[in-house]
């Protein structure tokens, strides 16, 4: 008679929110879905957002089991207000736009002041890349992308550049994994600078313990009758 031994191993659970920002129509709802299905089916549409849609993906990593919750926001201008109030409730932005000209002054028009201020870590993804016709347009574009953020913002985000190929799922799969990993070494630092605090709060005790006139305890019990 053969026994099934069950993984009982428990893993530390960290929560990751990240929020997904662009005018519509510039392939949010496809980023984010082609993400969570693995879908490399670059004929998929997926219907205009209204309001924020809500997705959740589980990622196992160094010992930490990661639950990405990932909001999809609505690209249309009446839905701005309420995007915005998830920009500052969020671990990660994601910003998407495309091979236009309006979808990133979109970007940075409504969120520079964000982008410059926030405490949450950017990324930017420019899609549609492969409707440009020749390799002149492909380098114009990306110098004139660059440019304006370097123009505009104090700090120059990560730029990933996608299509609707099937390759580009190993890109999408890319930004979010570095986002986990980003997120985990920012624990890491957290955890770090804790246990120093801790360390020199010691140090800083005994210290005072000594100025007091007693070094040890075994010099405090010398001196009893």
């Amino acid at each position: 008679m053969s026994t099934k031994i069950r993984n009982s191993r428990k893993y530390k659970v960290n929560v990751i929110k990240i929020v997904i920002i662009g005018i519509y129509n510039v392939g949010k709802t496809t980023l984010l879905m082609r993400y969570i299905n693995r879908d490399e089916n670059e004929e998929n549409n997926y219907p205009t957002t209204i309001g924020v849609e809500f997705e959740r993906k589980r990622l196992l990593y160094k010992e930490t089991r990661y639950d990405l919750e990932i909001f999809d926001t609505a690209g249309l201008e009446r839905f701005q207000p309420a995007t915005m109030s998830y920009v500052k409730r969020n671990d990660f932005i994601i910003f998407v736009f495309d091979n236009t000209e309006k979808s990133l002054e979109y970007i940075l028009n409504n969120y520079k002041n964000e982008l410059n201020s926030s405490k949450q870590e950017t990324v930017f993804v420019l899609t549609k890349f492969d409707l440009l016709n020749s390799r002149e347009e492909k380098d114009s574009l990306i110098k004139n992308i660059q440019k304006k953020l370097k123009d505009n913002l104090h700090e120059i985000p990560k730029l990933y550049v996608i299509d609707n190929t099937p390759k580009s799922i190993n890109i999408i799969n890319t930004i979010f994994m570095n986002i986990t990993k980003n997120h985990h070494k920012s624990i890491e630092l957290n955890n770090k600078s804790k246990e120093n605090e801790e360390i020199e709060t010691i140090k800083l005790s005994i210290e005072n313990f000594k100025k007091n006139g007693i070094s040890s305890v075994e010099e405090e019990k010398c001196c009893l009758f």
